[in-house]
């Protein structure tokens, strides 16, 4: 998530992007679950930020999910 955050602030948005999902699949694949729901808020919302808002829905969806499941009820 740091080197996608990175990518963002340099203007790489297809690069974070990438970074992201891989940020979302090695977060699901260890277990953590307050990362992945971090990482597919922020992919969310670099995708509002690029003017697709479905793969936004998506990713923000994921992101509830991932928060109620991990039981952050103030982030849900």
């Amino acid at each position: 998530m740091v080197g996608a955050g990175r990518l963002r602030r340099t203007g790489a948005l297809a690069e974070a992007r990438d970074a992201d999902d891989g940020a979302i699949v090695q977060a699901r694949a260890a277990g953590f679950l307050h990362e992945e729901a971090l990482a597919h808020e922020l992919a969310g919302l670099l995708c509002l930020e690029r003017g697709h808002p479905h793969a936004a829905r998506h990713h923000l969806r994921d992101a509830h999910y991932a928060y109620a499941r991990w039981g952050a009820a103030a982030k849900v």
